[in-house]
């Protein structure tokens, strides 16, 4: 795979990767570029995965279910080659686990909610702000029994 870092014509061999596997290519607004090392300004989409190019790999997000992570990194290629939340040791680890419902809300326990807001001198707002929570969280009692694991970039 070509070697994209600093490539100003790189949305050429983006939208050539992205054809040949499929995925429907987005644009950013007139102008607009990624401003980091690979200064694109298109990126993929399939379902409710983003596809963003990087220097000589791509980078995906979305929920991806924990145990379809586990049969990646069973296989030696994916142990070797993919990234879990972008871990550059090319590990799956369950603390990387984060859990959502059926409508995509992230869930998370009553008991960490309350267990981490506590240690905040934060006001409810300044802490939803500061660690980037939004409307799409659901507070539950056991996230195992009303979502899925998966790991997430």
């Amino acid at each position: 795979m070509q070697n994209l870092a600093g490539n100003k014509e790189c949305d050429r061999q983006i939208s050539f990767e992205l054809r040949l596997s499929g995925v429907e290519i987005k644009n950013a607004p007139d102008g607009m570029r990624n401003t980091g090392e690979v200064p694109y300004s298109i990126w993929g989409e399939l379902g409710k995965f983003e596809f963003h190019r990087a220097w000589y790999y791509w980078v995906v997000k979305g929920p991806l279910p924990y145990d379809v992570a586990q049969e990646i990194f069973a296989d030696p290629l994916g142990k070797r080659d993919v990234r879990a939340k972008g871990d550059c040791g090319c590990r799956l680890e369950d603390n990387m686990i984060e859990w959502f419902d059926a409508d995509g809300h992230k869930l998370v326990s009553n008991a960490e909610w309350e267990a981490e807001y506590e240690k905040s001198s934060d006001s409810l707002k300044s802490y939803m702000d500061r660690y980037k929570i939004d409307n799409n969280i659901c507070l539950v009692d056991d996230v195992s029994a009303e979502g899925q694991s998966c790991i997430t970039s």
